[in-house]
C-alpha cells in the first residue's frame, strides 16, 4: 500500500465520513441496505470539530515526529476505539476487542499480515487506564495521540461519565479528573522533552523492571506451594482463567505471557480444537466412553463446536529458557477425559502438544519426535504412518530380551549378577548371568524368589562358596544365614 500523506482539511470531511461508515460496515459485517444516517450525521459533525481546532492530525504528527511508520499509526488511528463505538457493553475491554476487529477488517482487505499485528498493538496498548507493556514507536504514537484527544474533549468525557455511565455529580467530576490525569502522565515525559529512541526504550525497560504481579493479575497471591497465582482475562473466550506463576517467574515476564494470551485469536483456536478432536476420536475408537457421552459429541463436523465440551482453566507459566519466544502452556478439563483433562502447549503461535495431562514441558525439543504419536495428538494424522515406521524399526532392530524377567528389576539379584559378579569376571551382563545358569544357587532362586532380595554380598559369597567348595556346603550356609536360630 502506498500512501501519499497529507494534513486533512474541511474540504475531505466528506470522504472521512464516508471512510468512517465504511470502515463500520465491515466491522458489523452490515449490509448497505443497513440504515447509518444517524451516524453519519454525527461523523460529519466529529470531523467538522476535529478538523477545525486540529485534534485529528496529532497521529500523523506523532508519527513523524518519532519516526513510526505513519501507515499502521493511520490505521490503528482509524481503528483504536472501533469495539466501544460498534458496542458499548464492550468498553472495559474495547482495546481487546478493538484488536481483534481490526484484524478481522485488515485480514478481509488482505492486508500485510505483519503491519496487522502491528496495528493490533497500537490498539491493545493505546489506553492509560491499563497498565501495558509499549513495544514500538507505532505503539506510543497511538497512545499519546489518543492521550492528547482527551483534553480536547472534556464535554465528551463528562458525556461518558453522567449519562452513559449514570455517575452522581462527585463521582463524574472524580472520574474526568483521573482520566485526564492518566493522560497527561502517560505522554507528558515524551512529548513535552521530545524523547527518542534510545530514550524511549530506556524508559520501557526501566517501566518493566518495575513491574509487580499485582500490577498484571487479578487477586494476586501465593498458594501452598509459594507459587505465585491470580486471574488474567482470555478475552477470546471472554472469561478470566486462573494464572500459576513457578518461582524464578518475574512480573516482566509474567505480563509478556499474559499478553500471548490476549493474542490468541481464531486460527490459533481453530488448530487447538483440531487436534482436541483428534484427542476425542481416538477416546471414541480406543474405549468404550461414547456409551456415556452425548450424541452431539460424536457427530461434530466443524472442530469449533469441540468448545461446548472442554475448557481452558489455567496458565503455568515456568521460567523460560527463551522470553522472547512465545510459549503458552494451558491446561483444562473436557467431557471425553474427566480423568486425566486436557492439555496445550504452544510455541510461536502454534500448538506443539495436545493430549492428557502429562506434565510435559514447553521447551522440550523431542515433543514432536516420532516416538510421542501416540500421546501427542499433534502428531495424530501421522499416526499410521509413524505406527508402520516404528514396527519397521523394531524389526529390523529388536530390542534386547531382559534376561530372567521374573527377578524384579530393582532386585539384590540383578545387581549381585549385573555389577558385581560382570565386574568381578570382567563380561557383560549376559555373560554373568550365563555362568550362574546351571549352578545349585540359581535353582535356589528360582525355587524361592524371597532369596533374590537378599544382601548382594551374601548371594555373592554363596556364589564364589558353590565355585570353590561345592554345592552342599553353600546350601548349608545359605540356610544358615537366612533362617537364624532364634
Amino acid at each position: 500500500m502506498n500512501l501519499t500523506y497529507k494534513r486533512a482539511t474541511i474540504e475531505e470531511i466528506d470522504i472521512l465520513t464516508e471512510t468512517r461508515i465504511e470502515v463500520l460496515r465491515a466491522a458489523n459485517k452490515l449490509s448497505d441496505d443497513i440504515d447509518m444516517s444517524e451516524v453519519e450525521k454525527q461523523s460529519y459533525d466529529y470531523y467538522k470539530k476535529a478538523l477545525c481546532n486540529g485534534t485529528h492530525i496529532a497521529y500523523l504528527i506523532l508519527a513523524e515526529k518519532y519516526g513510526a511508520d505513519k501507515e499502521v499509526v493511520l490505521i490503528a488511528a482509524w481503528l483504536h476505539d472501533i469495539a466501544s463505538i460498534t458496542d458499548y457493553s464492550l468498553y472495559d475491554l474495547h482495546h481487546i476487542h478493538g484488536a481483534e476487529m481490526a484484524y478481522s477488517i485488515l485480514k478481509e482487505y488482505r492486508y500485510d499480515s505483519k503491519k496487522i499485528r502491528m496495528v493490533q498493538e497500537c490498539i491493545k496498548n493505546h489506553r492509560g487506564s491499563v497498565k501495558a507493556d509499549k513495544n514500538s514507536l507505532e505503539e506510543l504514537c497511538v497512545a499519546d495521540a489518543d492521550a492528547i484527544s482527551h483534553f480536547d474533549s472534556v464535554p465528551g468525557l463528562l458525556y461518558l461519565a453522567y449519562v452513559q455511565k449514570g455517575m452522581g455529580i462527585e463521582a463524574g467530576k472524580e472520574f474526568v479528573k483521573n482520566k485526564l490525569a492518566r493522560s497527561f502522565q502517560k505522554f507528558c515525559n515524551r512529548i513535552l522533552s521530545g524523547l527518542d529512541k534510545s530514550e524511549f526504550f530506556q524508559r520501557r525497560k526501566l517501566y518493566m523492571s518495575e513491574l509487580r504481579f499485582e500490577d498484571i493479575l487479578i487477586n494476586a497471591g501465593t498458594d501452598e506451594f509459594d507459587r505465585i497465582t491470580g486471574y488474567a482475562e482470555f478475552p477470546y473466550f471472554h472469561k478470566q482463567i486462573e494464572v500459576i506463576c513457578d518461582e524464578g517467574v518475574t512480573a516482566e515476564y509474567a505480563a509478556r505471557s499474559i499478553r500471548w494470551l490476549v493474542e490468541v485469536d481464531e486460527a490459533q483456536v481453530r488448530e487447538i480444537c483440531q487436534y482436541a478432536l483428534y484427542y476425542l476420536q481416538d477416546e471414541l475408537e480406543s474405549t468404550s466412553k461414547g456409551e456415556l457421552l452425548d450424541e452431539d459429541i460424536q457427530r461434530i463436523q466443524d472442530p469449533l463446536e469441540i468448545l461446548r465440551y472442554m475448557e481452558f482453566g489455567s496458565l503455568n507459566i515456568k521460567v523460560p529458557i527463551d522470553s522472547e519466544v512465545p510459549v503458552l502452556n494451558l491446561s483444562g478439563g473436557c467431557d471425553w477425559q474427566e480423568d486425566e483433562g486436557l492439555h496445550c502447549l504452544m510455541k510461536n503461535g502454534h500448538v506443539i502438544y495436545m493430549g492428557s495431562w502429562n506434565d510435559e514441558d514447553v521447551w522440550d525439543e523431542h515433543l514432536l519426535d516420532d516416538d510421542k504419536y501416540l500421546f501427542n495428538y499433534v502428531l495424530y494424522p501421522r499416526r499410521e504412518a509413524l505406527r508402520q515406521k516404528a514396527a519397521e524399526r523394531l524389526k529390523q532392530h529388536p530390542p534386547k530380551q531382559i534376561p530372567h524377567p521374573e527377578f524384579a528389576l530393582n532386585s539384590p539379584v540383578r545387581k549381585f549378577v549385573e555389577f558385581l559378579l560382570a565386574g568381578t569376571e570382567h563380561c557383560t551382563r549376559e555373560e554373568a548371568w550365563a555362568k550362574l545358569e546351571g549352578t545349585r544357587l540359581m535353582a535356589l532362586l528360582q525355587e524361592d524368589s524371597s532369596l533374590a532380595w537378599e544382601e548382594v554380598s551374601l548371594l555373592y559369597r554363596c556364589y564364589c562358596m558353590e565355585r570353590d567348595m561345592g554345592a552342599a556346603d553353600m546350601e548349608v550356609y545359605l540356610w544358615e544365614q537366612t533362617h537364624p536360630e532364634p
